[in-house]
C-alpha cells in the first residue's frame, strides 16, 4: 500500500507535536450489501432489507456519536453527505477528524430520516 505524501506529512506532524495520531468515527460496525449479496446479509443477521443497497449498520458503540444521534442496529446507511452509498463506497476513505460532521440518509423500516453526527476521537480498548 503507500501513503499519499500530504498525509505522511500531515500523520508526521501529528506525531511530533503530540506523540500520537487521534482516530476520529462516529462508533458504528457496518455490512455493506447490494442486489448480488442482499439476501445473505438478511439470512445472516435474520432481518428484512428496507433498501436493495447500503450499508446496514451491524453495531452501534454504546455512548459514541452514532448512540448519541439516535442511530441503532437495524438502521441502513444509504447516502454520505448526501451521496448515494454503493458496495464501492469506502466508509474508512471519509479521513474523518474528531469534530467532522457527517450527514447520514439513514432507512430505518419505511422510514427515511437523515442524521448528524459529530465524529469523535476512537478509544482503544
Amino acid at each position: 500500500f503507500a501513503i499519499p505524501a500530504n498525509k505522511a506529512r500531515e500523520i508526521a506532524g501529528l506525531l511530533i507535536a503530540e506523540g500520537r495520531v487521534p482516530r476520529a468515527g462516529i462508533g458504528i460496525t457496518y455490512m455493506p450489501f447490494d442486489a448480488t449479496n442482499r439476501r445473505q446479509v438478511e439470512a445472516r443477521f435474520r432481518i428484512r432489507l428496507p433498501v436493495d443497497e447500503g450499508f446496514l449498520i451491524t453495531h452501534v458503540v454504546s455512548g459514541g456519536p452514532a448512540a448519541k444521534a439516535g442511530l441503532r442496529p437495524g438502521d441502513v446507511v444509504v447516502e454520505i453527505n448526501r451521496q448515494k452509498v454503493s458496495m464501492g463506497t469506502d466508509f474508512q476513505g471519509l479521513d474523518l477528524r474528531v469534530g467532522d460532521r457527517v450527514l447520514l440518509g439513514i432507512q430505518r423500516g419505511s422510514r427515511r430520516m437523515e442524521v448528524e453526527i459529530v465524529a469523535e476521537e476512537l478509544r482503544s480498548s
